[in-house]
């Protein structure tokens, strides 16, 4: 309530609660959210921003705002309906219903759900997948991905022949990839 009652410092909260979720969806790492219980309002909106979000099956996910009169105020009624559809999310944020883990998997809001006991060694096995791959060429990945957030779809694809390219060009993990594919081994990529 004292956030409410001072308008500056609100719109502080929010400023950097916006800041610290576009902060996470533009870095060049990887952010998973792992959920493990129950993820609403401004949980959701976390994950929203992180690029994978895997769950335990006992979990539950929404926006759930309006359950008590408040609105999506640090990006969940932008990414919301970007990531579920328009119709979705304006179910999910009307009704404030929390869906379970394997529905909240169906509509796209998790790549994958773990039985509850196997969720820490899930998301350790995604990591360790993760670290054998490229890191520039994830965190290209992840920019070439968020393209499609923040242009439409003739110009994204225009700026991926460039930066495809330039990857592809200036890159040794690039190279590298394709000589351990010849080579039937695993590529040895740049840690720096």
């Amino acid at each position: 309530m004292g956030l409410y009652k001072s308008p500056e410092r609100f719109q502080d909260f929010l400023s950097k609660f916006h800041d610290l979720l576009d902060t996470i969806e533009a870095s060049p790492k990887i952010y998973i959210a792992a959920i493990n219980g129950v993820c609403v309002a401004g949980g959701l909106e976390l994950l929203l921003a992180c690029d994978l979000a895997v769950a335990a099956d006992t979990a539950s996910i929404g926006d759930g705002h309006l359950n008590f009169g408040q609105l999506p105020g640090a990006g969940g009624s932008q990414r919301l309906p970007r990531a579920v559809g328009l119709q979705m999310a304006k179910y999910l944020m009307l009704t404030g219903e929390l869906l379970p883990a394997a529905e909240a998997h169906r509509i796209g809001l998790l790549c994958r759900v773990f039985p509850a006991a196997e969720l820490d060694g899930g998301v350790d096995a995604l990591v360790d997948g993760l670290l054998e791959k490229s890191r520039t060429g994830m965190a290209t990945a992840k920019r070439l991905a968020n393209l499609t957030l923040k242009t439409d779809q003739a110009s994204g694809l225009k700026q991926e022949i460039r930066i495809v390219h330039d990857y592809a060009t200036t890159h040794p993990d690039a190279a590298e990839g394709l000589i351990a594919f010849k080579e039937k081994r695993k590529p040895d990529y740049d840690k720096g």
